[in-house]
């Protein structure tokens, strides 16, 4: 059997998951291959082995302009669309990435394709129209969510704002919000491109699962299942709570209180619920 994985980098949060189930399932003998975008946002990633496979996507040479040139045409104008949504303040800051590229992005292998596709962050690498309609009907698709970007227009983080459960629309994300803006065309192009696909749906939490069935994106021939993020037992195992204390030199008869992220100035990672939650234990 053999299964692809796609993710947009080969590090960040979303990254080190995939790896670490690609990895396990070559240990256990399944034929497994890792797809990546070997320069995207600024990030420039080499294959580790020969079990990963950079994808081919991107802007065409220049002798391939004129064939190319009603999508030059079509990206400029989404480029100015995107400029004038985005210019000023936004009510909610944070990241936004639509479902349109500047390039057809079709998953083609030059072999043969997977048994099993298998979709983690995807975001900024995907053109949505391009690539789902390269893909077999009846080619079993995994998607395992790391954010709430595929859910909504554009939004990697919808945080109070329940509109990406019908079409989106008035987001919060972008400067200049309004009924019919991009993240109602966003959203529209997302379920169209999706529409009676069937995708296998995992998410790490129950609380992103539940966010997964009230998406107005996913069909109904979707399914959902919460399947947390694997570790490898070779490098962290699970041991008796006061033998790991006195290892790591921490004190037996306190409560410790861990917490973690890749920045603290990224809201989505909590660090002010976490302080406002500590700072109600007794002392």
């Amino acid at each position: 059997m053999r299964i692809d994985h796609l993710n947009a980098y080969l590090t960040g949060g979303a990254a080190v998951a995939a790896r670490r189930l690609h990895h396990g399932l070559l240990a256990d003998g399944v034929e497994s291959r890792f797809w990546f975008s070997g320069d995207s946002g600024g990030r420039r990633d080499s294959a580790p082995d020969a079990s990963y496979r950079q994808i081919a996507w991107g802007m065409p040479p220049i002798w391939d302009v004129l064939r190319f040139g009603p999508s030059a045409i079509r990206w400029g104008w989404e480029r100015g669309l995107r400029t004038y949504y985005r210019r000023g303040g936004a009510v909610r800051p944070g990241m936004y990435n639509g479902p349109i590229r500047p390039y057809p992005t079709p998953f083609a292998p030059t072999d043969r394709l997977p048994d099993l596709l298998h979709l983690h962050w995807v975001s900024r690498i995907i053109d949505y129209r391009s690539f789902f309609s390269s893909l077999p009907a009846g080619l079993p698709l995994v998607w395992t969510l790391h954010d709430m970007q595929p859910l909504t227009g554009g939004c990697h983080h919808a945080h109070d704002c329940d509109r990406f459960r019908q079409t989106c629309g008035n987001c919060p994300a972008l400067g200049r919000p309004g009924y019919h803006d991009l993240s109602f065309r966003d959203h529209g192009i997302k379920k169209s491109a999706l529409a009676g696909r069937v995708i296998h749906v995992v998410t790490p939490s129950r609380w992103l699962e539940n966010q997964a069935r009230a998406s107005g994106i996913l069909s109904s021939n979707c399914t959902f299942q919460t399947i947390r993020n694997g570790i490898d037992l070779t490098d962290f195992q699970p041991l008796e709570k006061r033998a790991a204390r006195q290892q790591l030199g921490l004190p037996e008869d306190r409560l410790l209180i861990g917490y973690g992220a890749d920045s603290l100035n990224n809201k989505p990672k909590g660090i002010e619920e976490f302080l406002r939650a500590i700072s109600q234990l007794p002392s």
